[in-house]
C-alpha cells in the first residue's frame, strides 16, 4: 500500500460517508442509530419506494458500502499481515450468516437477500480493487 491517506479517503472514507448518506437522505423511516440520536430522516416518501433503483439504493447500496469499507479498514491496518485475507472472508461470511439469521427470524432484522447479493458484490470488487494495488 503505498499512499495510505488516499487508501483511506477512497476505500474507506468516501464508502462510509455515502452509505451514511444514502441511510439518511433515502430511507423515510429512522434506522435504530437515527433513533438513538434523536435525528429524523430527511426522506419522508414520495410513492418512490417501490421503485427498483430506488430499493437497491436505499435499502442496499449503504450495506455493501459499509462492508466494503470494513475489508479495506482490515487492509489498512494489517497491511502487512498476510492472515488478513482470512479474517476479512471471515467478516465477509459473517455478514452473509447476519442476513440469513435475520431471514430466519433468530436475530432482529428483516433478512433481506438483496442485502446477500450486495455483500457479494462489495466484497468480489474489494478483492479485484486490492488485488490490483
Amino acid at each position: 500500500m503505498k499512499n495510505k491517506p488516499s487508501f483511506f479517503l477512497l476505500h474507506i472514507f468516501l464508502p462510509l460517508l455515502l452509505g451514511s448518506l444514502a441511510y439518511f437522505l433515502l430511507r423515510a423511516e429512522a434506522i435504530l442509530l437515527l433513533d438513538w440520536l434523536y435525528i429524523q430522516p430527511v426522506y419522508t416518501g414520495n410513492g418512490q419506494e417501490t421503485n427498483f433503483l430506488y430499493q437497491i439504493l436505499a435499502y442496499n447500496l449503504a450495506d455493501a458500502l459499509w462492508l466494503y469499507a470494513f475489508l479495506a479498514t482490515l487492509s489498512l491496518i494489517w497491511a502487512e499481515d498476510p492472515t488478513r485475507r482470512y479474517w476479512q472472508i471471515g467478516i465477509y461470511i459473517l455478514a452473509i450468516i447476519s442476513e440469513i439469521a435475520q431471514y430466519y427470524q433468530i436475530i432482529n432484522g428483516t433478512g433481506d437477500w438483496a442485502d446477500v447479493m450486495a455483500y457479494s458484490l462489495a466484497f468480489f470488487i474489494f478483492y479485484f480493487i486490492i488485488q490490483k494495488q
